[in-house]
């Protein structure tokens, strides 16, 4: 029984569930963030911020872009405003379960805009853990995000859009696995994991046409507990991506007379097979490594299209708590993921169908002073498009290489109330013509937990 109370408490504490940040403050994409002190030393918690901001490029512009609706030339545009993020959350360490239950809201306004001047996002996050016996133990989590910024939707590799939409985007995770402790030396962990996509931008060759779906992850692997700080392991996972908006992909065909205008094409199934292992050191470091291969089939690809492909798959990520209140991460990941993109090409019948994307992040957290905490948060993301031919009939392999770093201070001037200051950069470049830009941003407020 002590065993299974140390387990969900250890839960409790890494859970993870969302600082009190904001989507201005680049900390609120930091990997599997932990609890903040008031979360971990009481059943619920509630926290507030308010923040003064400067954006150079809300829009996410390039430097000189003409809309293809209207034909009129946009250039970036900059604005101050102020947010507004209330949050409140429920962390219940029961004996044997532990629940987590939270949810923040953020108001952004911008005095550049004449009309629809603030931007609201939601986020809630839900995490179930539980014990039923010292050698079986599940895992369910579920995360909703309603939100215009693309590095909401997806925390981790940004995926699409990564120029911003100007209406709500919706995406729900869920993820369900089961643990189960074999004998001292062999265990195994198996679930699935279900993430569903809503883009408001609708119609012919809108964000809803290219981005839409829904992604299912089937998974299980085999542990070794090779030694008391190693665990050795190999996996498999089956992945499923289904496309759902009924509207065209192609702008000058909203009534999808041609097969190439369904967002069907672009469905795919992925077989994941890699070995790896998970290492401990000294208590404080900690290393996991999974590195295989990604077969892809595209069933309903265009005639010109490669109908399957195999790259390299990898994910691995180190972590080292040096103090008491200061820590590092860093991780690399590459595997095939969908885009925004979609480059059709008439004459030959093909078409884009994902991207394969490397991405390296890497975190940073320091205690400069007993009242004094800053961060420093990067990610570099490269992905090469897949799929499609030029007027010379090469294959369509275009780049998108993206860049993001925030940096920000923290100062508590006690247990309830704080001072924040911050800085985010964000720069995308791509080989398609006009869409890369640049993004900075500025803030500073105060922040009021309880």
């Amino acid at each position: 029984m002590k065993k299974i109370l140390t387990s969900v408490g250890l839960v409790a504490i890494g859970a993870a569930s969302a600082q009190a940040a904001t989507p201005l403050d680049r900390s609120y994409y930091a990997p599997n963030p932990a609890l903040t002190s008031p979360e971990r030393s009481k059943l619920w918690s509630v926290s507030a911020s308010l923040r003064g901001f400067y954006d150079d490029n809300y829009f996410t512009s390039p430097s000189s872009y003409i809309d293809p609706a209207t034909g009129a030339v946009l250039k970036p545009r900059s604005s101050f405003g102020f947010e507004v993020s209330p949050r409140a959350s429920l962390n219940a360490a029961l004996e044997q379960t532990f629940i987590g239950l939270s949810y923040q809201y953020s108001l952004r306004w911008y005095a550049d805009r004449k009309t629809n001047s603030a931007d609201h996002s939601h986020q809630a996050d839900l995490n179930l853990n539980h014990s039923f016996s010292e050698n079986l133990k599940l895992e369910a989590k579920d995360s909703f995000v309603l939100s215009q910024e693309p590095q909401l939707l997806d925390p981790s590799v940004v995926t699409a859009p990564l120029r911003r939409s100007n209406l709500d985007n919706l995406r729900n995770a869920a993820d369900l696995s089961l643990h189960a402790d074999i004998s001292r030396a062999f265990s195994t962990t198996f679930g699935y994991a279900n993430t569903l996509y809503d883009y408001k931008q609708s119609g012919a060759g809108g964000y809803a046409a290219n981005l839409d779906r829904m992604e299912h992850l089937a998974k299980i692997d085999f542990r070794w507990n090779a030694q008391p700080n190693t665990i050795a392991l190999i996996g498999y996972q089956y992945g499923l991506i289904d496309h759902t908006s009924k509207d065209s992909l192609l702008s000058f065909d909203p009534l999808k007379t041609l097969a190439m205008s369904d967002s069907k094409i672009r469905d795919n199934h992925s077989h994941y097979i890699f070995a790896g292992a998970d290492q401990t050191f000294a208590n404080q470091i900690l290393a996991s490594v999974r590195v295989g291969a990604q077969i892809t089939e595209y069933p309903n690809a265009l005639a010109g299209s490669e109908k399957n492909s195999t790259t390299p798959y990898a994910d691995a990520n180190l972590s080292y708590g040096y103090s008491k209140g200061g820590s590092v991460q860093l991780g690399v990941r590459h595997a095939r993921n969908q885009t925004d993109v979609t480059y059709i090409n008439l004459a030959d019948q093909t078409a884009t169908l994902d991207q394969e994307t490397t991405t390296i992040y890497a975190s940073l957290t320091h205690q400069i002073t007993a009242n004094l905490m800053g961060s420093l948060v990067g990610q570099v993301q490269d992905s090469t498009f897949n799929g499609g031919k030029d007027s010379n009939g090469t294959k369509y392999k275009q780049t998108d290489d993206l860049y993001m770093i925030g940096f920000s201070l923290n100062y508590k001037f006690n247990e309830y109330w704080g001072a924040e200051l911050g800085y985010n950069y964000d720069r995308l470049d791509s080989e398609i013509n006009a869409r890369g830009f640049t993004r900075n941003r500025v803030f500073i407020g105060l922040r009021a937990s309880y």
